[in-house]
Order: C-alpha cells, then sequence, then structure tokens
C-alpha cells in the first residue's frame, strides 16, 4: 500500500509541477522553445585568409604557369577564362579533378561576396587578382590579407 500511494502521490506532484511554475517570471512554453526550422545543408562554411597576387592581373599571362597547366590547349591566356578578372589561386587544386573549381567567398567584415574560378594552388587560403581583391575588401581598405567565409559553388 506504501509503495501505491507514493506513485500516486508522485503523479499528482510531477502534474501540480509542470503545471505550476515554480517561480513567478517563469518562461511560457513558447519561449523556451524555438519554433521548428526548416534548413538546407548548403556543405560547410570554412573561414581562410585572402590574399592577392598580380600574376592573376595580366591577360596576357600563361596558362602554362599555373598549377591547373592542362587547361592551357583550351584557355592559353589567363583572360580566355570566361571567369577573367575573377580567377586565382585555392589551397586545395591539384592538377586533375580538382582543377578548375568554383568558390564563392565572402568577406567577413563588408559582407561582401564574390564568386571566382580557382586554377592554381596556394599553400593555404586562397588568392585573387590585386584588382579584384581590391574590390572584394572594399573602397578605401588597403591591406595584404582579409578573413572570409567560404563556400564551394561547382567543380568545373
Amino acid at each position: 500500500m506504501v509503495f501505491f500511494t507514493t506513485f500516486i502521490l508522485t503523479l499528482i506532484l510531477s502534474y501540480v509541477a509542470r503545471a505550476v511554475p515554480a517561480c513567478a517570471d517563469a518562461a511560457p512554453p513558447e519561449e523556451l522553445y524555438e519554433p521548428y526550422e526548416v534548413t538546407f545543408d548548403v556543405g560547410p562554411i570554412i573561414f581562410v585568409d585572402v590574399g592577392w597576387d598580380l600574376k592573376y592581373d595580366d591577360p596576357d599571362g600563361s596558362t602554362n604557369n599555373v598549377t591547373c597547366s592542362n587547361l592551357a590547349r583550351r584557355h592559353p591566356h589567363l583572360d580566355d577564362f570566361p571567369d577573367f578578372p575573377n580567377i586565382g589561386a585555392a589551397f586545395d587544386v591539384q592538377n586533375g579533378p580538382t582543377c578548375s573549381t568554383c568558390w564563392k567567398l565572402t568577406n567577413l567584415k563588408t559582407h561582401e561576396s564574390i564568386a571566382f574560378l580557382a586554377i592554381d594552388n596556394t599553400n593555404s587560403g586562397f588568392k585573387l587578382g590585386k584588382e579584384v581583391f581590391d574590390v572584394f575588401i572594399g573602397e578605401g581598405v588597403h591591406g595584404a590579407k582579409v578573413e572570409a567565409a567560404l563556400l564551394p559553388i561547382c567543380g568545373a
């Protein structure tokens, strides 16, 4: 009988505890739980450093001098790429299947975004042409590097 009474008393107390807030400032359930949201997984967003190199500004620059030199027959000069001047180097480019990958970079300070084609390799982060880099970091800002969020867009 003691167990049965304890069980019933526990049920009643748990009901009362849920129904009556313990403090006057208890939040209603609408504030405690966020509404269900539908999200789409677009892949990881990674934060990297972005720098510049003048060789990606030269329209007559030879594609024999970049990691993706296998593209030189179709695109002998840098300005032969449809994405020129938005070309540059990425940390993951190797001659082969990862050549000519597309990336979307977002400047963490200005929230300005650009898309560019990576045709060369750099040790870490990304490198753009100086002109594109200046547009990316914003007018009147000078610097050699900027932090950005990146998102892979495609593999060409």
